[in-house]
């Protein structure tokens, strides 16, 4: 299954939007406030009215909101188009109505005059159970109109609709749609764990649109129950298989991390073996360290998060896969993908979760220069404000791109601090006014700011000496 394109309509702050996603990763770039994590919560709309119809997903649909609707009109549309499977692709309509407000306080006022005349009425009455059905029908109004249409595109290989929605939800491989948002720390496992009981494939798909914090407890059932692969499902080779794949997953996107394990004792909590840091090395600390996950650092965690969901997600939604972490499909969501890393993990992290989930597609959202400068142009979309609205653009340029470069020319943002920009084009403006010996004094103050180091000053000095010296 391939996300291929998504188009908006007054949509929260879109008046229109088209965009088409890469199989593999896009990378959606942008100012704050510009709509990043709105293309993602409208795919996550989409896929959860979307996949009951063909996969074993459960979840209730998701709704549009008034608050989905544009200020200002009166409707708003999501379209989606999804392959499949091969030569099946599923285009997935959603449109929400909002009600104006003078519609709205009306039947907010007829709804609470309903609910006052209900105390007084015997429960169970004729009387009663009409007022009951208005109220209800005022709720449903209040909700807005909402549309919903799905349309499937298949060649003559398949029978009917029906038969093909009946194959695909019968399949041992099931593909998932994933969410995660900047939340996506672990929560914290309870007191006592429960025991599992088999896992069934729709587990796979539970709040895999809707979750906030990712639930460590959930991943502990499933990571305890791999000692039996009756858990999984009764034919199934899974087991302990799975657990060294996990490792290696786990070591894929942080190389420090040697291994995890499991503390059974009160209270449960998770440990890892860690690489000690250069420092540690030099100084004489060679030993690797032992830590729960509560003492790592937020950026390791939401890694490791993602890791531990998807990972049991995937073994669930495909029970015949021997390695479901590289061969399991699912689309991928998240949000601010570069969240609490260093810059060095920055630039490593998109390539890292490629190597890792092979089969899986990835669409991101992104604020740093350095994740931007690791992908093809052709992945990235760019969104900006222009003329009041909002625009998307694919850049020519992105990948091995200079950080400096990608600030300037596609986030609008100075290189440097906002002073030593002005105090640096004051230096130039003496050097281009002959004024030499002023220019060799602001350098010398310069370079107890910046350091005698810093390029544009070294460039500074030779400019003068050329210049003064062909006098």
């Amino acid at each position: 299954m391939k996300l291929k394109s998504l188009g908006l309509t007054n949509f929260r702050g879109f008046d229109r939007l088209d965009i088409g996603f890469d199989a593999q990763m896009t990378v959606i770039a942008g100012v704050n406030g510009v709509g990043k994590s709105t293309i993602l919560q409208a795919i996550t709309a989409a896929y959860s009215h979307s996949l009951p119809e063909f996969t074993v997903s459960r979840e209730k649909p998701l709704s549009l909101l008034d608050s989905d609707v544009q200020q200002g009109r009166s409707s708003c549309i999501v379209e989606m188009e999804s392959n499949v499977l091969g030569d099946v692709s599923l285009i997935t309509f959603l449109s929400k109505e909002s009600l104006d407000r003078d519609e709205k306080l009306g039947l907010e006022h007829k709804q609470s005059m309903m609910k006052k005349g209900l105390v007084i009425l015997e429960k169970g009455s004729p009387d009663y159970r009409n007022l009951k059905n208005e109220i209800a029908w005022i709720d449903k109004r209040l909700q807005g109109n909402f549309e919903k249409r799905l349309r499937w595109l298949f060649t003559d290989n398949h029978e009917s609709e029906a038969r093909l929605k009946c194959q695909l939800k019968s399949s041992p491989t099931q593909p998932l749609v994933v969410y995660y948002s900047t939340h996506r720390l672990l929560s914290r496992l309870p007191p006592k764990l429960q025991k599992a009981l088999p896992f069934k494939q729709a587990a796979a798909f539970s709040k895999s649109l809707t979750q906030l914090e990712i639930s460590l407890n959930e991943f502990a059932k499933w990571h305890r129950a791999m000692g039996s692969s009756r858990v999984i499902q009764e034919d199934s080779e899974h087991g302990s298989s799975i657990l060294p794949l996990l490792q290696k997953a786990i070591s894929g996107l942080i190389p420090q991390i040697k291994e995890f394990w499991f503390h059974e004792e009160y209270p449960p909590r998770y440990a890892v073996t860690k690489d000690a840091t250069i420092d540690e090395q030099i100084n004489g600390n060679k030993s690797d360290k032992q830590l729960f996950l509560e003492q790592l650092s937020d950026g390791e965690r939401g890694l490791i998060a993602l890791v531990f969901d998807l990972t049991r997600r995937l073994a669930i939604a495909n029970p015949n896969l021997t390695n479901p972490i590289a061969d399991g499909e699912a689309l991928v969501l998240i949000d601010e993908v570069e969240l609490h890393l260093h810059p060095k993990w920055q630039r490593d992290i998109l390539q890292r979760l490629q190597d890792t989930f092979t089969a899986c597609q990835f669409v991101v959202t992104t604020h740093s220069p350095l994740v931007l400068g690791e992908v093809p142009a052709r992945c990235v979309r760019f969104l900006e404000f222009v003329d009041g609205k909002v625009s998307m653009t694919v850049p020519t340029e992105a990948y091995g791109m200079d950080v400096n470069r990608i600030l300037q020319e596609f986030m609008g943002a100075r290189v440097r601090n906002r002073q030593v920009d002005s105090e640096l084009k004051a230096l130039f403006d003496l050097i281009d006014q002959e004024r030499f010996d002023d220019a060799r004094a602001a350098i010398v103050t310069l370079e107890r700011k910046l350091g005698d180091e810093e390029p544009e000053l070294t460039r500074a000095s030779s400019l003068i000496r050329f210049l003064d010296g062909a006098e």
